[in-house]
C-alpha cells in the first residue's frame, strides 16, 4: 500500500514537472517572440530617423531655392520700379514653362539691355546660364521626395505601433503564463482520468 502511495505521488510530480518545463518553454518562446519584436522595432525606429533625417535636408534645399527664387522676384521687381501684383510662385511657373518648351533662347533675343544688365546682376549672361540657373532653382523633386518620405513615415510609425501592441509585457507574461499552466493541469488531467478509465475496463472485461 505504501509503494503504491509512493508511485501515486511521484507520478503526480512528474506531471507536475512536465507541467513546469512545458510553461517554462512557453515563456522561452514569447521572450524570443518579443526578442525578435523589439529587433523589427529598432529597425523601424531607425528607418524612421533617417527618413526624417533625408526629409530636413531635403526641406533645407527647398527652403534655399524658394529663397532665391523670392530673391530674385524682388529684385526684379524693385529693379523695374514695378507694383507687381504677380507672385514670386507665379514668376516662377512662368520661367519653368519657358524651359519645359525650350524657349529661353527665344526670349532671349527679345529681350531688351535693361533686363539683360539686370540679369548680369545675378551672373546670368547668356541664355543657357538662364535656363540652368531656372532649372537649378526649380523644387519639384523636393516637393516630391518630402511628400513620398512623409508617407512612408506614416506607415513606419503605423508599423511601430502595431509592433509595441504585439510585444508582450511581464504582466501578459506572467498572466500567460498562468493560463498555460492550468491549461495544461486540465489536459493533463482529462488524458489521465481517459487513460486509467480505458486501462480499467480492459481489466474488469478481462476477469
Amino acid at each position: 500500500m505504501i509503494n503504491f502511495t509512493k508511485k501515486i505521488v511521484a507520478r503526480e510530480f512528474l506531471l507536475l514537472l512536465l507541467c513546469l518545463v512545458l510553461v517554462l518553454l512557453s515563456m522561452l518562446a514569447m521572450l524570443g517572440w518579443n526578442y525578435l519584436k523589439r529587433a523589427d522595432l529598432v529597425a523601424v525606429n531607425k528607418e524612421i530617423r533617417n527618413n526624417n533625417t533625408l526629409k530636413k535636408k531635403s526641406l533645407t534645399a527647398f527652403e534655399q531655392k524658394r529663397n532665391e527664387r523670392r530673391s530674385f522676384f524682388y529684385d526684379y521687381v524693385w529693379h523695374f520700379h514695378l507694383a507687381y501684383t504677380q507672385t514670386p510662385d507665379d514668376m516662377w511657373s512662368r520661367l519653368e514653362y519657358l524651359v519645359h518648351v525650350d524657349s529661353i533662347k527665344l526670349k532671349w533675343t527679345t529681350y531688351d539691355q535693361s533686363l539683360r544688365g539686370f540679369l548680369k546682376t545675378k551672373n546670368i549672361v547668356n541664355p543657357y546660364s538662364f535656363s540652368e540657373y531656372i532649372s537649378k532653382n526649380m523644387y519639384a523633386d523636393e516637393k516630391v521626395e518630402i511628400a513620398s518620405l512623409g508617407a512612408r513615415n506614416k506607415e513606419l510609425q503605423a508599423k511601430r505601433d502595431k509592433l509595441k501592441q504585439n510585444i508582450f509585457t511581464t504582466q501578459e507574461l506572467v498572466r500567460s503564463s498562468y493560463k498555460v499552466f492550468v491549461f495544461l493541469i486540465v489536459i493533463l488531467f482529462i488524458i489521465r482520468y481517459l487513460y486509467y478509465a480505458t486501462i480499467w475496463s480492459f481489466k474488469v472485461l478481462k476477469a
